[in-house]
């Protein structure tokens, strides 16, 4: 395999590996943002939970724990909204707000807080954490929309995936016509050379060795002044 053929290969798969690398990049982050949406969650539902344990300890301080019904309701009013959800659920798995069938798959409700993504009836996207509260008597469901991590995620990927082929394709052009001119000029330094060596060495050698471009002026200068003390000498 020629040198240029071997330099374009060589180029071409670094270009290549530099897109995957960008590529991979872009994967991290999403993911990045993915946990770091997941820890805000877990944040924000630990003190939707101490608050509402510290306004449940009243009620039952008061034996008005009947109207724990009332209490939740305040705190659903207040926290949930287009990108969030807030409900809760009594011992049994039955939701004591007026959302029946949010999401698109059983709760699987567990004592302690687990945080998972899921999809509501609609497809939206959520990060979901749920665990017992007010001294494990019931559940509380919090869950926040990440539809738009997904959709900025999902942009960004586009554009650098058209960004990565135009500027490929423009990369792998330059790449091979500057190797083709590259390759032709040693072809042609090789081929003068071995014309100096053998039975062809007289004048009007140095003649044969002209390359076009500024860029490799200097070598064709050297070169031919080489080969006309070569020819002095023969």
């Amino acid at each position: 395999m020629r040198f240029g053929k071997k330099s374009f290969i060589i180029s071409v798969a670094f270009v290549l590996c530099l897109n995957f690398g960008f590529l991979t990049l872009c994967v991290y982050s999403y993911q990045s943002a993915i946990n770091t949406q997941r820890e805000l969650c877990k944040i924000q539902y630990e003190a939707i939970a101490s608050d509402l344990q510290e306004n449940y300890d009243k009620l039952v301080k008061y034996q008005n724990e009947e109207k724990v019904y009332v209490l939740f309701e305040s705190f659903a009013k207040r926290y949930n909204s287009d990108d969030v959800y807030l409900n809760f659920f009594d011992p049994a798995g039955n939701p004591f707000l007026f959302v029946v069938e949010f999401f698109d798959k059983p709760i699987e409700f567990a004592d302690q807080n687990t945080i998972e993504e899921i999809d509501d009836v609609d497809k939206n996207r959520y990060v979901m954490i749920n665990s017992s509260v007010c001294d494990g008597k019931y559940y509380m469901v919090y869950a926040v929309c990440i539809n738009k991590i997904i959709s900025d995620q999902t942009q960004i990927t586009f554009n650098f995936a058209m960004a990565s082929v135009v500027i490929s394709v423009l990369v792998t052009l330059i790449l091979y016509f500057a190797m083709r001119k590259t390759s032709k000029v040693l072809e042609q330094a090789i081929n003068t050379a071995d014309a100096v060596t053998s039975s062809q060495a007289q004048s009007g050698i140095v003649d044969q060795f002209r390359v076009k471009g500024l860029g490799w002026a200097k070598v064709e200068k050297s070169f031919n002044d080489m080969l006309a003390t070569v020819n002095e000498k023969v």
